[in-house]
């Protein structure tokens, strides 16, 4: 093993190890290891008991195997409640566990290291020990295997970042995997620049959250799969199918090379994107109806428990019964039990069903944190033993862990050491066993056999080497996972999230020959697409190939697109539309013809409309190939698929959202013509296009629908939206005529927002009462967008004709935000502002606290304190499914902790996830937003405010700021009474929707 290597300074092993101590603020303490154990619900036949437990083992949080049969487990004490990222009065450790007697039972303990930090995760290879220490992966060498450190830790990685605001999501789960790259997980919230020490930030590759493996030997780094909001657990499959267990929204992802990922919050990095790939799950675990405060403490088992999973395991062993080999488990965190996910081959992938749930014990302080096989198939659960959940708002109970163990029937606890077997051929014997855990052992001691030194290229990789393919084989050759180095001069390197593992190219997965030239590349293309017109290829290999055309130079890719396309049966896939598109995304940059070559032979709807929209994002600089799109779209009927048409017109509408004009392509106007339909989605989008081209009905022909009240509502939504793009002279005087018509009243007042005049704030705070409650904070968010309307506001308010408390916080910091010291002053008079020291808003916590006490919450008027939600937090927040979107969904937050909602309701900013920062635009017209961007296309953003989605032209941004505060602002409590705060509090703590 000869990666390149640096040093860290360490702590002297000689150190005192500093004692756990608890912050833990919630009452009570876990229940006896051994009772949970006789209290815990098992199918019948199964047996769970205590293998390990405090003081023996504290605040596991991941664990790995050796060869020996010897647990090494990380502890964690460093981990801190909300407030801090960690504590530096601690240290992290590494111990080792062993049941020599074989009754179920740890007897023997070592400790490898207690000189770490901030550790997430770790696995053992026979050459020692990788750790991850975020913002570091750390290598401690063990070449002796004694468990003693060879050296001081190495640092192999770093840029694996931890955010200042946020201390979860962090990197974790090291794991070996069947091809034998060391593989990993990180958190959307926590994204990193990742290289060996000293690479320069131009080169570091970006981790938006996913998946990420790294070639122990080559040095090589890759992100295989980006997105998702947190995976804490993966495994492999028997086959190889790597699969993925997500704590927040979708809970289950089958990951293929390539692939980005859903997440929670924010779009992928990458704004040609467009989509992401949804989880593979055909339920959830909790009632999405709106009743997400059911996902704890076993209230939603009729659903599986909760929206929090944690660790996972794919059973392959023989201890359990035959029924449960090749199932999924999981644990659920809210839900204190094992979910149990059926996985099913479906289109190019696999669909995982609820099966029936396991071990659900009694004990609330159980929080499991991994599934793990043994030597003998059982199975060990790791339980960080606290009350807390994922943001351990409630702090840490330093002093408990516990390790259980599950099996089935008689169980027998052998003597088994990989590491004292001499030969090969004993080695291959072993390899025949149906449990996976002997399995992978074998494979880790086979590499180490093999010297790289003894290759003729150390750069080779194993699975490139020249041993017998029966010895050295990793994967199945269906998986076409094998690859070769280095990447050709000119190919994409994988910035801004398009494609982070191009460092590779595909190798013939039968031969296993390197391809080093650019004619062996084409050779390996002509053998991909002899796989792909063989008849009885199926699904799965499609979805294979789909990933390897990201690996493909980009002028080699359309021939192996098209034949993938051209299958009509993959069209509403799973998978496959979305995982092509990806590798097209570089294709229209190079060669934007290609994409028209592939539309025409394209059976899929989707990614039809995502050609035409990228085809369409380039108008104002290469119109050509969209145009060569419409011309052959309205070509011989013999030639043009069904629905093309169509999907051109959605994907050029969905491009174009936000352009005030364009110059429209030649062949626009014989294709419009062409289109009829009596579809109103279809007319009314044609209609927008027209306008936007200024080349359909003349003006007054649009301005009579939008002002027809027999007119169909949504034409007459896009007349108006029509009349507010082209801008016509008598454009103000006609939106000011629609306020009083429900239903246009809100479109009409936001493109009165683009004029800079006092009379139309007087005019929408006259109409004000004639919007429903639920866009009146839209109205209100338009008055504060420039200094002339929020002078008409503050006046309003100033003479008494409006509440000053019907300002939200989020509207007076859009005022202040406007840069004009008198309205701040003003503002400040008529509504006050927080401006409060670091010391005052620790102090006003602590009061407020000190307020509101169990027996004052008690006395809370519910039905006020909703009133009070809709009014403060629903613009922006969601609660009981009800509420905006543009910050974290409140129902299942930590909202029944008192502390956790006072942190962030009076200090917002003190902990500033990067999910949650806001930009102040000031544009062209004048108007200043704030929000953040959602979307982003190189013409075009997407900016979320605090009540509207809003399309922007970059050209129409005179400037903008980061605003390095939280999107949540200070001042929120300002104006109310304690009686209100009281309310407000008690219903944002309250554990179900009041009736």
């Amino acid at each position: 093993m000869r990666p390149l290597l640096f040093l860290i300074p360490a702590i002297s092993l000689a150190a005192e190890f500093p004692t756990p101590t608890n912050s833990e603020t919630e009452a009570g303490s876990p229940m006896p290891a051994e009772e949970v154990a006789a209290k815990t619900l098992m199918p019948d036949g199964f047996n769970i008991t205590v293998f390990a437990s405090e003081p023996q083992v504290q605040n596991p949080i991941d664990c790995s195997w050796d060869s020996q049969g010897r647990m090494w487990v990380a502890e964690n004490f460093t981990y801190e409640r909300l407030g801090t990222n960690h504590r530096d009065d601690f240290r992290d450790r590494v111990i080792l566990l062993k049941d020599s007697t074989g009754d179920g039972k740890a007897d023997q303990r070592q400790v490898f290291t207690d000189t770490l930090s901030n550790l997430t995760s770790l696995e053992w290879t026979p050459q020692g020990l990788w750790v991850m220490c975020p913002p570091k992966l750390l290598f401690i060498p063990d070449e002796n295997r004694d468990a003693i450190p060879d050296s001081e830790p190495q640092v192999i990685l770093d840029g694996f970042t931890v955010p200042k605001g946020n201390h979860h999501n962090f990197a974790n789960g090291l794991r070996i995997g069947p091809d034998g790259w060391l593989y990993g997980r990180c958190g959307g919230s926590a994204p990193g620049e990742v290289g060996k020490p000293g690479t320069p930030e131009a080169e570091r590759l970006p981790l938006r959250g996913g998946v990420w493996r790294y070639h122990r030997s080559r040095g090589t780094f890759e992100v295989i799969a980006s997105g998702t909001t947190n995976p804490w657990g993966h495994d492999w499959d028997e086959n190889g199918n790597l699969f993925i267990i997500n704590t927040v929204n979708d809970h289950l992802f089958h990951v293929v090379p390539g692939m980005h990922l859903a997440r929670l919050l924010t779009a992928p990095a990458n704004p040609r994107i467009y989509e992401a790939i949804p989880g593979h799950a055909d339920h959830w675990h909790f009632d999405t109806s709106g009743k997400w405060n059911e996902s704890r403490d076993g209230v939603a088992n009729d659903f599986g428990g909760g929206h929090a999973h944690v660790g996972m395991m794919i059973y392959q062993g023989t201890n359990w019964p035959a029924e449960y080999r090749g199932k999924l488990f999981t644990l659920n965190l809210h839900g204190r039990r094992i979910n149990q996910e059926i996985l099913k081959p479906k289109g190019s992938g696999f669909v995982a069903t609820h099966g029936e749930d396991l071990f659900i014990t009694p004990d609330p302080f159980f929080r499991g944190v991994e599934l793990t096989q043994g030597p003998h198939g059982e199975v060990y659960v790791l339980d960080w033993s606290d009350t807390g959940e994922c943001h351990e708002n409630t702090g840490v109970h330093r002093t408990s862990g516990r390790i259980y163990m599950i099996t089935y029937a008689e169980y027998r606890s052998l003597e088994i050491d990989l590491s004292k077997v001499k030969s090969g051929p004993l080695l291959r014997e072993h390899q025949d066993t149906k449990n996976s855990w002997v399995s992978r052992m074998n494979l880790l001691e086979l590499e180490h056999r093999i010297k790289i030194e003894e290759l003729p290229d150390r750069e080779h990789s194993i699975t490139n080497s020249a041993r017998p393919l029966d010895e050295l084989r990793l994967l199945q050759d269906q998986s076409l996972w094998t690859f070769a180095d280095p990447p050709f001069e000119g190919s994409e390197r994988g910035r801004n999230g398009i494609v982070a593992f191009t460092d590779n190219w595909p190798l013939d997965s039968i031969t296993s020959q390197r391809i080093d030239t650019p004619e062996a590349v084409t050779v390996a293309k002509e053998h991909l697409l002899s796989l792909i017109r063989t008849a009885d290829y199926s699904p799965q290999v499609r979805l294979t190939l789909a990933s390897t055309l990201q690996r493909l130079p980009i002028d080699l890719r359309k021939d192996l697109a098209i034949a993938l396309v051209s299958h009509a049966e993959d069209a509403d896939d799973h998978n496959l539309p979305l995982l092509v598109w990806y590798g097209l995304i570089p294709v229209a940059d190079a060669h934007p013809e290609h994409l028209v070559e592939i539309f025409a032979a394209c059976e899929w709807p989707k990614l039809r409309q995502f050609i035409a929209r990228r085809l369409t994002e380039d108008l104002d600089t290469k119109p050509d190939s969209l145009n060569a799109l419409l011309r052959s779209s309205i070509g011989a009927r013999t030639s043009v698929r069904p629905g093309a048409p169509v999907d051109i017109i959605l994907g050029m509408q969905q491009a174009l959202a936000g352009w005030q004009s364009a110059t429209p392509p030649p062949a626009w106007l014989a294709f419009s013509q062409k289109i009829e339909s009596k579809s109103i989605p279809l007319a009314n989008a044609l209609r927008d296009l027209n306008t936007l081209f200024n080349t359909g009905r003349p003006l007054d022909e649009i301005e009579a629908i939008a002002r027809d009240p027999k007119a169909p509502l949504d034409a007459r939504q896009s007349a108006v939206r029509a009349l507010i793009r082209a801008k016509p002279d008598n454009l103000k005087k006609l939106l000011l005529s629609l306020l009083d018509v429900r239903q246009l009243n809100v479109t009409a007042a936001t493109g009165l927002a683009h004029f800079d005049d006092p009379k139309v704030a007087q005019a929408l705070l006259a109409k004000l009462r004639k919007f429903h409650s639920t866009e009146q904070d839209q109205i209100l968010g338009i008055l504060c967008s420039r200094p002339a309307f929020a002078r008409v506001l503050l006046e309003r308010i100033e003479s008494n004709k409006l509440p000053a408390k019907r300002l939200s916080a989020f509207h007076a910091r859009q005022i202040d935000s406007l840069g004009d010291e008198a309205l701040s002053t003003q503002l400040r008079k008529l509504w006050g502002t927080s401006g409060l020291s670091d010391d005052a808003k620790k102090q006003l916590i602590e009061s407020t606290r000190q307020k509101l006490s169990e027996e004052t919450l008690a006395l809370a008027d519910l039905t006020t304190g909703a009133q009070l939600y809709q009014t403060h937090c629903a613009v922006c927040h969601k609660l009981h499914g009800q509420g905006g979107e543009i910050g974290p969904d409140l129902t299942g937050g930590g909202r029944s902790n008192l502390d956790y909602l006072l942190h962030n309701i009076i200090d917002p900013s003190a902990e500033l996830a990067p999910d949650y920062r806001m930009e102040i635009f000031t544009l062209t017209d004048g108007r200043v937003l704030t929000g953040v961007v959602k979307e982003q296309s190189p013409k075009t953003l997407t900016i979320q405010t605090m009540t509207t989605r809003e399309p922007i032209e970059r050209s129409r941004i005179k400037s903008r700021q980061l605003i390095e505060t939280s999107l949540m602002p200070e001042g929120l409590l300002n104006g109310l009474s304690d009686e209100q705060t009281r309310d407000l509090f008690g219903y944002l703590m309250h554990p179900t929707k009041p009736n």
